[in-house]
């Protein structure tokens, strides 16, 4: 799926492609020494050339700032337009690599606007179950709180959103990361994590699995037009009725008529809102034009191995 922005960016914007390239024969993780980006039209013509990036030795994260250059060069591309390219050159021991990002020129890109509150005020018994998980610190400062017993099992993001109750104090999970056990804290606790903890988890995995699942059902029905004639306010209601039928059918074990039958509601109301969004797909282009520009954000992610 072609990442989608908007042209209508003033300043500069500065934006991420996350990469790792691993040395086989020592196990050593290597960054790449240098980035070249260039954006070329879907029809050949590349506008902007030799744009040098700069690379984070520590972490990695490469950066390119978005300029008002290559905003008004879109904005003069019209819109909305598909399938123009961003190619990468990374500099690397022995040589070179280069990716192919392909980017549309969209009236506004998907974002997600539902949330943790707005799954419970919909299905208001989801309140009061919310799965809840407990275990003991391993380590700990004031803004982590690593298990590598208990949370390794946990897909990155699960807890997300949540809140945990560790050292006598409620505190909100920024980001979980489940390759390493940790959950990062969105304020500092009064002195560093340790003993024992309780997590009461969000829906916010719910809510991103709904998004990821919208989008795969846009983009295999309407073929990238989305891009161009449907933006976050428009899905609203149909995000919020995935989200809810999948936080459902998660508690189904507990009550399975109940939360069966809750699921098949939302499910049901959720086609429906898809649905409606038919005709809005079938609008003309023109008339996708008199809804104006919103601001963009333009993210690269890049991964490679050796």
């Amino acid at each position: 799926m072609n990442v989608q922005i908007a042209p209508d960016l003033t300043g500069t914007l500065t934006n991420y492609a996350f990469g790792q390239l691993f040395d086989l024969d020592n196990s050593d993780q290597l960054f790449p020494s240098g980035v070249v980006l260039e954006f070329v039209q879907n029809d050949g013509l590349r506008f902007t050339s030799d744009n040098t990036a700069t690379v984070d030795s520590s972490t990695g994260i490469v950066s390119y700032i978005w300029s008002s250059t290559e905003s008004d060069r879109l904005q003069a591309l019209g819109l909305p337009s598909q399938n123009h390219r961003a190619e990468w050159t990374f500099t690397v021991p022995g040589g070179t690599i280069e990716r192919v990002q392909f980017f549309d020129v969209a009236i506004a890109p998907l974002i997600t606007r539902i949330t943790d509150t707005d799954v419970v005020n919909e299905v208001s018994v989801l309140a009061g179950v919310r799965e809840r998980v407990s275990g003991n610190v391993t380590s700990g400062t004031t803004t982590t709180v690593v298990d590598t017993q208990n949370l390794l099992r946990f897909e990155s993001g699960r807890f997300d959103g949540s809140q945990i109750h560790v050292n006598g104090e409620w505190k909100r999970v920024l980001t979980f990361d489940g390759e390493t056990g940790t959950l990062t804290l969105a304020s500092p606790l009064d002195s560093a994590a340790s003993r024992d903890y309780r997590l009461e988890m969000s829906y916010n995995y719910a809510i991103s699995a709904a998004f990821l699942k919208i989008q795969r059902l846009l983009s295999q029905k309407f073929d990238g037009l989305y891009g161009q004639l449907i933006d976050g306010i428009d899905i609203q209601e149909a995000h919020l009725h995935k989200a809810c039928e999948l936080a459902c059918r998660d508690r189904a074990t507990d009550n399975p008529m109940l939360y069966d039958a809750l699921a098949n509601e939302q499910g049901k109301r959720f086609t429906e809102a898809m649905t409606m969004l038919e005709a809005k797909v079938s609008k003309s282009v023109s008339d996708a034009e008199g809804k104006g520009l919103v601001g963009g954000t333009l993210t690269f992610t890049t991964s490679w191995t050796k």
